[in-house]
């Protein structure tokens, strides 16, 4: 339960707080295995993947979405019924929380998209998308 919830500081580039997944809230933690993307941005980093395509997680910690990190978020992740970060962009700066290079064919084009976009000057190149709230990934 919320007695196991640990929170860290992370890093302090991005606004917000690192949290675990709280064991009775998910199936299991860590989480490991595929699960989806939801896009909060077009971006040159995910100009060839669609919101179906499945990249591969290994976490235990996660960052939730708050008011002050929302111009960072690239994409979502819903894990049993939380909602975290698990990519984020502003100007040049890109992070996953997921694994690109465990991820297959997205994985790989996610590099050669973000190679090729650094390499023509357009990285940073992104617009807001609208998000439904209630969307959900697997």
């Amino acid at each position: 339960g919320d007695a196991t919830k640990k929170t860290i500081e992370g890093l302090g580039v991005i606004p917000g707080k690192v949290i675990r997944f709280d064991d009775d809230a998910v199936p299991a933690v860590p989480h490991i295995g595929w699960n989806g993307r939801i896009p909060h941005q077009s971006s040159p980093v995910l100009s060839t993947s669609e919101e179906k395509d499945e990249v591969y997680f290994v976490h235990s910690y996660y960052v939730p979405i708050i008011e002050e990190n929302k111009d960072w978020i690239l994409t979502s992740t819903t894990y049993g019924n939380q909602r975290y970060v698990s990519s984020v962009q502003k100007g040049c700066v890109v992070a996953t929380q997921f694994h690109p290079e465990k991820s297959g064919t997205t994985g790989l084009n996610i590099f050669k998209n973000f190679l090729q976009a650094a390499e023509k000057g357009t990285l940073s190149n992104t617009s807001s998308l609208p998000i439904d709230p209630s969307s959900q990934t697997s």
